[in-house]
């Protein structure tokens, strides 16, 4: 939904990764409304669908904005990683399995807030299948990237008593 109204000639978005069958809009006027135009418009094929570690640079809008994404999850991976970074204001994140995430019913979310780029982060065990995940602008943002991302499961089996050495790592990487 989208509630960013107020100013004359203000624009409302909302965009989302689509299910098949009809859709409804409602408009509700909280003033006196004249001349509005409602435009609905789809796209097919994967176009909201995120591509394994290819980040989605540009996410510009107003407070109250919204994007919706959805990422399918090959079996045997270990985990996914969804980060939102750079850009100016503060962007939110939510993530959940199976369903869109909403901001009280989601698997993982992400609120730092606060500065400009400041990185907000969900890493989730990944179930094969299609996560959604939803990106709120709290307040108007410029220029933020969405990457998201799954690691193959590669387990290495320890004996008892075992070490394994010469492990690297990047911050918050699993």
């Amino acid at each position: 939904h989208s509630t960013d109204g107020g100013a004359d000639g203000q624009s409302e978005t909302c965009i989302m990764v689509a299910t098949e069958g009809q859709w409804h809009i409602l408009v509700k006027a909280y003033t006196a409304i004249a001349g509005v135009e409602v435009k609905a418009s789809y796209s097919t094929g994967t176009a909201n669908v995120l591509a394994n570690g290819t980040p989605i640079t540009g996410h510009t809008a107003p407070a109250g904005s919204e994007w919706l994404y959805a990422i399918d999850v090959p079996a045997d991976s270990a985990n996914l990683k969804v980060t939102l970074t750079g850009g100016a204001g503060d962007a939110d994140l939510y993530v959940r399995y199976g369903s869109a995430p909403t901001f009280t019913e989601n698997d993982c979310y992400s609120i730092q807030g606060g500065s400009d780029g400041q990185t907000e982060t969900c890493i989730v065990t990944a179930t094969e299948g299609r996560w959604y995940i939803l990106v709120n602008a709290y307040t108007d943002i410029e220029n933020v990237t969405l990457t998201a991302n799954y690691v193959p499961f590669a387990a290495t089996l320890l004996a008892n008593g075992q070490s394994v050495g010469g492990l690297t790592a990047a911050q918050a990487d699993e």
